[in-house]
C-alpha cells in the first residue's frame, strides 16, 4: 500500500465525506463513518504490524467508542441545558437582552452578540432557527441590511461552536490533545470574541455590497414572529 503523507489522507477523508453529502445526498453520520473507514484503510499504522482489512475497519469503531465515552456525558448534558434555555424561554431572555442594551441602531451587534453567547450551551442550527426570525421582522421594519442580519447572527454563532465547548468539535480537540476544559473554555472564548467582531465587519461590508432581498416563506408557511416575554 502507498506510504501516503497524512495531509493527503485527511484530504481525501475530507472530500470524501463533501461528496457523499452533497452529491450523493447521504445521511451525514454515513457519510463520516464511511470516511473514517476509507481514511483508516489507506493509513500506514504501525510499520511493524500487520494490520488486517478487517482490523483496519475495527479501529473505526474502537476509536469511536473511546471518543464517545470521554466527551459522551458532557456533550449530552450541554443537550439537555440547551433544550432547558429554550422552552423555558431564557434563551429569548438573553436575545432581548441584548436588544434592549445596544437598541435597534446597533440591532445587527444584538444579532451578533447574541448567537455568539448562545451557541456555547445551544446547537448552531438550533440558535440559527431562533434568532432568524428576528433577523426577518427586524428588516421588515427597517427595510434594509437583511444580509447583515442574517450574517451576524452566523459570524457570532459559528465561531463560538468551532471554538467553545461544551460543544462536540472544540470538546473532541480538548480530549485529544489533553487540554483542560475551562481551558478550552476560556482561550475559545478569547479566541472566538475578535473573530466574531471581524464576521460582523464583514457582514457590512457584503452587506453594502450585495442587495440580496428577503424572499417570502413559501408554501402556506406564516412569516415567524418572536416570541413574546
Amino acid at each position: 500500500m502507498l506510504d501516503l503523507h497524512p495531509l493527503v489522507i485527511l484530504a481525501i477523508g475530507i472530500v470524501t465525506v463533501v461528496l457523499m453529502i452533497t452529491l450523493l445526498r447521504m445521511n451525514a453520520f454515513i457519510a463520516l463513518i464511511t470516511s473514517a473507514m476509507v481514511v483508516s484503510l489507506i493509513a500506514p499504522g504501525d510499520p511493524a504490524e500487520k494490520v488486517s482489512l478487517a482490523e483496519k475497519i475495527g479501529r473505526v469503531a474502537k476509536e469511536f467508542g473511546r471518543t464517545a465515552g470521554s466527551i459522551g456525558i458532557v456533550i449530552a448534558l450541554a443537550v439537555v441545558i440547551g433544550k432547558c434555555m429554550m422552552d423555558s424561554g431564557a434563551a429569548d431572555r438573553i436575545v432581548r437582552g441584548f436588544l434592549s442594551l445596544l437598541g435597534e441602531k446597533r440591532s445587527s451587534t444584538a444579532l451578533m452578540a447574541s448567537g455568539f453567547v448562545l451557541s456555547i450551551p445551544v446547537f448552531f442550527d438550533t440558535v440559527f432557527y431562533l434568532l432568524i426570525p428576528l433577523a426577518r421582522s427586524m428588516h421588515r421594519r427597517t427595510k434594509k441590511h437583511y444580509l447583515k442580519y442574517a450574517m451576524a447572527i452566523v459570524g457570532g454563532g459559528v465561531i463560538t461552536h468551532s471554538l467553545v465547548p461544551p460543544t462536540p468539535g472544540p470538546l473532541m480537540m480538548a480530549s485529544t490533545l489533553g487540554v483542560d476544559i475551562g481551558v478550552m473554555i476560556i482561550v475559545g472564548g478569547l479566541v472566538a470574541l475578535p473573530c466574531a467582531v471581524v464576521g460582523l465587519l464583514f457582514a457590512g461590508w457584503i452587506d453594502r455590497r450585495l442587495k440580496i432581498q428577503m424572499r417570502p416563506l413559501g408554501g402556506q408557511l406564516s412569516e415567524p414572529e418572536p416570541l413574546e416575554d
